[in-house]
């Protein structure tokens, strides 16, 4: 008698996974999102112009949008641990879309900065499709996904000055918001046929996540201070960029906003450099790429008090200004997504927050000083910003934890 034969193996299941065409289309999403909070940065001289309003009062776009960008930080990334990420980010995004074509219907200033509230609250979808994509990829795969997707938010900031300076110049910039939200309703299309209608994670009370947000803070002094480095450095960074279209409106340059925005093209340089930071910080720690980053912003400045005057000099003040963004960007994510594998989302929530509010901040200091001292004005509350940095970067040598 022949024994019993055993019962046939089953096929393994297959993950949903992370295909290279989601992949490229959640990295495009990223970048398309991400331009919408930078948009107005080259094309706030047209739009002082067209609502007949002062420099320092326009300013207020830029700072409204970010301060829209860190309040949905907060209210509204920690629920891509419990919501079904394809409903959140489709919805996120048609709210952005109204957002979008609220401006560029602006009859005043007043009714555009409540609708630049509102788009930024709405754009944080880069920060919740990145944690996503991290989980659809799978260990092994989760560097070369998140890697894609950061060069796509690069990518998207650098190209957002460019085009919008160009639709600026060429049909004035309520037609670049309305290119920019039909954007986003293609990409809804998109993404409600592509992306899978999986819950991100377990159904976590929305209040305990936002509770735990404040626990996390108070446990790990590491996320404060990394938090406030990245707060003044984008404050710095947005002081600059905010006040950048005025000042090359001005003599001796004359120019307009084309001009204005092809200098986010000094941004590729980010982008080559950014995967080279990671792996810089990896092998050597993220206290020596955040030295990079401290360093890289103070010279940024100390060219553009010097020889800012000249167009290479400025030119250099802008490219090392956005060298120091990105390396600090890089070096304080990778310090925190490390703090606590179990809340990576959180622990990036808070300190994106904290970013955003910096360059909120920022963004209303330097149209403030623009408006009453002009460019040293600027130049000069950098200076000032960068010694808050030094400092800030000082004091985190006692709290660092042991990095790789």
């Amino acid at each position: 008698m022949n024994p019993p034969r055993p019962p046939p193996a089953e096929a393994p299941r297959e993950e949903p996974g992370l295909a290279r065409p989601l992949l490229v289309l959640l990295a495009l999403t990223c970048a398309a999102t991400v331009a919408n909070i930078y948009y107005n940065q080259p094309l706030l001289p047209e739009i002082a112009r067209g609502l007949a309003v002062p420099p320092g009062r326009v300013g207020l776009v830029t700072t409204l949008t970010q301060f829209g960008y860190a309040v949905g930080l907060f209210l509204l990334v920690p629920l891509g641990d419990a919501a079904d990420v394809r409903r959140l980010v489709t919805r996120l995004m048609l709210v952005a879309a109204l957002g979008l074509g609220a401006i560029s219907l602006a009859p005043d200033l007043a009714f555009m900065l409540a609708a630049s509230l509102a788009m930024g609250v709405a754009t944080v979808i880069p920060q919740i499709l990145i944690p996503f994509a991290a989980r659809l990829a799978g260990p092994g795969r989760q560097g070369t996904a998140l890697g894609v997707l950061q060069g796509g938010v690069l990518l998207g900031i650098m190209g957002a000055r460019v085009f919008s300076g160009l639709v600026g110049q060429l049909f004035g910039w309520r037609a670049m918001y309305l290119v920019a939200g039909a954007m986003m309703v293609v990409l809804v299309v998109a993404l409600a046929k592509t992306l899978p209608a999986t819950p991100s994670g377990p159904k976590t009370p929305y209040r305990e996540l936002l509770a735990s947000l404040w626990r996390l803070v108070a446990a790990e002094p590491a996320l404060r201070q990394a938090s406030l480095l990245g707060g003044l450095v984008f404050a710095a960074f947005s002081a600059v960029w905010t006040t950048l279209a005025f000042f090359l409106a001005t003599p001796p340059y004359h120019y307009g906003s084309s001009v204005a925005g092809m200098f986010g093209l000094v941004s590729v340089v980010s982008v080559v450099l950014a995967p080279r930071v990671g792996i810089m910080a990896d092998l050597r720690g993220t206290r020596v790429t955040s030295g990079i980053a401290v360093t890289a912003t103070a010279l940024g400045f100390a060219a553009l008090a010097l020889v800012g005057r000249e167009l290479g000099g400025l030119v250099l003040g802008v490219l090392l200004l956005d060298v120091g963004l990105s390396a600090n960007q890089v070096s304080n994510q990778t310090r925190v997504m490390t703090l606590r594998p179990d809340a990576a989302s959180r622990a990036n929530t808070v300190y994106m927050v904290a970013m955003f509010l910096g360059g909120a901040a920022g963004s209303a200091l330097g149209a403030m000083s623009w408006e009453r001292w002009g460019w040293p004005g600027v130049w000069g509350l950098g200076l000032v910003l960068v010694l808050l940095i030094a400092g800030a970067f000082a004091r985190g040598a006692r709290v660092r934890v042991a990095e790789a």
